[in-house]
């Protein structure tokens, strides 16, 4: 699975292009020397960037430290990060790893954590097809 922005794609098996507004990107599967790539073409077929492509290892990441309570004021809302079969869930949403500290979930969109200058997780945004920078400060634990 690959993420670009707000969508997921799933890797083809075989060479296949996508249109997007102003360009095109195009899937490329792994051959011999060459590992599987996304890149986003311009109108005049220039690769304009190559998508770096993430495999995820649940084992390997720190899911717990997203883990908590999160308030927005301007929605007066606070929503829940918990980790249930190795993977992060906000509300009732599966968020799947796009890079360290962001996610893409079913229709939560892209949700980025951020951390402090000591690495602690802070707080998130969340960004989807109806709100775009939406934050989520981290509640204090009890105790």
């Amino acid at each position: 699975m690959t993420v670009f922005r707000d969508i997921v794609f799933l890797q083809p098996a075989r060479q296949v292009n996508f249109l997007i507004p102003g360009a095109t990107l195009e899937f490329s599967p792994a051959e011999a020397g060459r590992p599987q790539s996304w890149h986003v073409i311009d109108g005049a077929g220039r690769r304009l960037r190559e998508l770096q492509l993430m495999k995820f290892d649940g084992p390997k990441t720190d899911l717990p430290s997203f883990a908590g309570e999160y308030r927005s004021d301007e929605l007066d809302v606070t929503y829940t990060v918990a980790i249930r079969d190795s993977s992060l869930i906000l509300q009732s949403s599966t968020l799947y790893p796009f890079s360290r500290d962001a996610f893409v979930g079913d229709y939560m969109g892209t949700v980025r954590f951020l951390r402090d200058a000591r690495g602690a997780i802070t707080a998130f945004t969340l960004n989807r097809s109806n709100a775009r920078g939406v934050r989520f400060e981290r509640l204090k634990r009890a105790g």
